[in-house]
């Protein structure tokens, strides 16, 4: 449930990016080729994933898929599950800035090379140790994570409305040769919007965040019992 929970968001994610990149594809595509990858987009990252969600929330299938000993992943809330693994995959998209001379986007701003190693490192930091206070339940991982993500969203669109992919591997400075082969094996994703592909991403990580309130609700009120 939780892959598929994760294969959604994804999902959602990349589709926002092509339909907000439409004007920049139509550049290089008719209206019927953008029709059909928008409905494979669709069809492989949003339907068939909400489907199998629905066929393995049913009653029957539960029955068939419980264990007779619960392990600890069981007695975890998925909405916590899902929360600390979009954690996990936004940790290792920060760890691969580094392939790109460690891109970080500062509310506005590209900041590239060894200026940027230092918020890269932070930023990872941060989110693993929020990550480990989010799966204990604690408080104040769960304002520190909404913080975080609210700040990391404000940034990311302020920085890749105004920066497009080309416009940041001008920036890397590579030399004529590199630069033109990291074109040519990126070309397909050229026109995708960072805004709305990294935006989405984070807005579904939020709410899920936020939808996972109730766990923390009852913690408190546990120790306050105690």
């Amino acid at each position: 449930m939780n892959l598929l929970y994760i294969w959604i968001v994804l999902g959602i994610s990349i589709t926002s990016s092509f339909i907000f990149a439409l004007p920049e594809f139509l550049k290089n595509l008719n209206s019927a080729i953008f029709t059909v990858i928008l409905l494979f987009l669709a069809l492989f990252g949003i339907i068939i994933p909400a489907v199998l969600i629905k066929i393995y929330k049913s009653k029957k299938l539960k029955k068939v898929f419980k264990n007779r000993s619960e392990n600890f992943i069981e007695r975890i809330p998925q909405s916590i599950l899902l929360v600390c693994s979009l954690n996990i995959i936004f940790i290792l998209i920060l760890h691969a800035s580094t392939l790109f001379q460690y891109i970080f986007p500062l509310f506005g701003k590209i900041i590239l090379q060894r200026e940027s190693v230092i918020y890269v490192t932070m930023a990872v930091f941060i989110l693993a140790i929020l990550s480990y206070g989010f799966w204990k339940k604690y408080f104040w991982a769960f304002y520190g994570l909404i913080i975080y993500y609210g700040l990391m969203l404000i940034s990311i669109m302020m920085t890749f409305s105004k920066y497009s992919i080309l416009d940041i591997i001008g920036l890397l400075n590579f030399p004529p040769y590199e630069q033109s082969q990291m074109i040519s094996v990126l070309t397909p994703l050229l026109n995708f919007n960072l805004t709305a592909l990294f935006g989405s991403f984070l807005v579904f990580t939020l709410l899920s965040a936020i939808y996972s309130r109730k766990y923390f609700h009852n913690v408190i009120l546990n120790l306050k019992n105690k």
